[in-house]
């Protein structure tokens, strides 16, 4: 009898450590878990605070739109787009001599930064000899009704259609451009640069022929577009 009642409190103190060890190994797995919702919530605030810092440099403080650095940004996904893709991209400088020749020329902005980029950031990329050319950026596509003749031609039809907003003569326009097809076909308007050398010294030279051409002709209306 004796062993008996031996044995059962012996059993009995085994099941209480037990409950003892299974109370202490729930309470330290209720810690962790705790501790671990803390440690994702205490990750997931300095992720969210680090990207809006990165956020911040990207934007202008009085503003809060895009900078340079996002411009660059954007630039160098761009290139690095092209390049895993092997196209060529070239990046558009206007020639500042072949206007400082023609200093009665007017530049409104066509390129497709302006889908994210306004006309005050276009501008603030630019050298500071040509930001007095600037009179403005074309309209969208899709903001207007384009001529069917020129649906086709999206950038064409975005050039006209600011040439004719403005009240300026169809002829006195040239546009700069290294994508010849989304102008229409002989487009005497177009001066077509190369997209693996952007503007060299060949498109410069065929630009100042064409504004010497028609210098006369436009006097101070716009003939440019770019």
């Amino acid at each position: 009898m004796e062993h008996a009642v031996t044995g059962e409190l012996r059993g009995e103190g085994q099941r209480q450590r037990l409950a003892e060890l299974e109370r202490l190994v729930h309470e330290r797995s209720a810690e962790l878990a705790w501790t671990n919702e803390r440690l994702v919530a205490a990750i997931y605030q300095a992720s969210a605070a680090e990207a809006a810092a990165a956020e911040s440099l990207r934007l202008d403080r009085a503003t809060g739109l895009p900078n340079r650095q996002h411009f660059a940004e954007h630039l160098e996904r761009e290139v690095k787009r092209h390049a895993a893709g092997g196209e060529p991209v070239a990046v558009i400088v206007i020639g500042i001599g072949a206007l400082a020749e023609f200093p009665a020329t007017g530049v409104v902005l066509s390129t497709s930064w302006r889908t994210f980029l306004t006309c005050e950031q276009l501008v603030e990329l630019l050298p500071a000899a040509l930001r007095r050319h600037v009179l403005g950026v074309t309209p969208r596509f899709g903001e207007f009704a384009a001529p069917p003749a020129l649906a086709p031609y999206r950038r064409h039809a975005e050039c006209v259609q600011w040439v004719r907003a403005h009240g300026v003569d169809e002829a006195a326009w040239l546009a700069l451009d290294d994508r010849p097809s989304w102008f229409a076909p002989y487009c005497e308007n177009l001066i077509v640069c190369d997209s693996r050398q952007g503007f060299d010294d060949a498109a410069a030279a065929r630009l100042r022929f064409a504004l010497a051409r028609a210098r006369a002709r436009l006097a101070q209306r716009i003939d440019a577009l770019v």
